[in-house]
């Protein structure tokens, strides 16, 4: 859910695809493949149960907010460079500890029992940097991004981005499970993929 573009306090495309007044904000088939799309991140995360997690690309931290309503027992660390996104995801977001620091090149003295990089991956020009802060902050990660074609196939069917096939215009990478798998394994001894339409989600361990 990483964040580059700020025009005015939270109004970036991460806050209009969640709670903005866009074309597609009451799109019923929009709310309800989120909410799915959120329930099985829950799900993922369950199933790891960790104790610390940190969240590289936090945005305006609205998978902290799910979370913080499934009552998980857990200790959140998030991380993001916008900081308009951050005092947002702050205000929501009493108890969780929100960094301002950039994830290809972020640090910590702390080690966490699971990374997430949840949309992520397709906003940067090359992967190496982020994957590697990932892998040096945990021994497993939790990835989500795009599928494609279909979900751009899902901008072009709202009218959307038209002149770009239906391509996101701040998506600099595209997905589909192989292209996932074989990033992953360049840092990952065990990649498992699932889908969960139209997103892909990757669990990553050594």
């Amino acid at each position: 859910m990483l964040v580059f573009f700020m025009k005015k306090e939270s109004q970036t495309s991460n806050f209009l695809k969640y709670q903005g007044k866009s074309l597609i904000k009451n799109n019923p088939l929009k709310k309800f493949l989120i909410s799915l799309f959120f329930r099985k991140i829950y799900q993922e995360i369950k199933k790891t149960n960790p104790k610390k997690m940190i969240d590289l690309g936090c945005g305006e931290g609205f998978l902290e907010k799910y979370l913080k309503s499934k009552n998980l027992n857990i200790e959140i660390t998030a991380v993001d460079i916008n900081q308009e996104a951050l005092k947002y995801a702050k205000k929501n977001n009493p108890g969780v500890k929100f960094l301002a620091g950039d994830i290809l090149n972020f640090k910590s003295q702390e080690s966490f029992d699971l990374a997430v990089m949840l949309e992520v991956l397709e906003h940067l020009p090359t992967h190496q940097k982020a994957l590697k802060t990932a892998k040096g902050l945990s021994k497993k990660i939790l990835v989500s991004v795009p599928w494609e074609p279909y979900f751009s196939w899902l901008y072009l069917l709202a009218g959307l981005n038209l002149k770009r096939r239906g391509k996101h215009p701040e998506h600099r990478q595209f997905f589909h499970p192989q292209t996932l798998k074989t990033l992953l394994k360049k840092y990952f001894r065990k990649v498992e993929t699932k889908s969960n339409w139209p997103w892909l989600i990757a669990i990553s361990q050594n």
